[in-house]
């Protein structure tokens, strides 16, 4: 199970820090966060499911893959493959880094994945004001 390896991917991709993630959920502080993290306890699954829909994740996957790792692939590159590597290529990092972190929000949602899933359900805990923040 990925739970806590997902957890903190996921906070750190959205820029939450285990606090923030603790009060949105009513603890009192960052150490149970920090429990789920490194495995040595794990949410209530009603938890489990809140976090799936507030990451916008397949609650399946959000406990069974590790987000974090690209899908292995023997395919050979499509044209618009290439030129997504040719343009990160000419980037500078900070603009690597952005294309990176909206490519990872992107694959995490389940919005645009290719099987044409929409993962990402009604039930987004954030308020208004973090989407527009780009937290969401």
């Amino acid at each position: 199970m990925y739970i806590g390896k997902n957890i903190r991917y996921l906070r750190k991709l959205h820029n939450l820090s285990q606090d923030d993630l603790a009060a949105r959920f009513g603890y009192k502080s960052y150490t149970t966060i920090q429990k789920w993290e490194a495995g040595t306890s794990e949410p209530p699954i009603g938890v489990v499911d809140e976090l799936a829909k507030m990451f916008r994740v397949d609650i399946d996957a959000f406990v069974k893959s590790d987000l974090e790792l690209p899908a292995a692939s023997n395919e050979q590159d499509t044209p618009s493959e290439t030129e997504l590597l040719r343009i990160f290529r000419r980037l500078n990092e900070d603009g690597q880094k952005d294309l990176l972190k909206y490519a990872r929000m992107s694959e995490v949602s389940g919005i645009y994945l290719a099987n044409g899933s929409d993962l990402s359900g009604d039930g987004d805990i954030l308020d208004d004001k973090e989407s527009e923040d780009g937290i969401a």
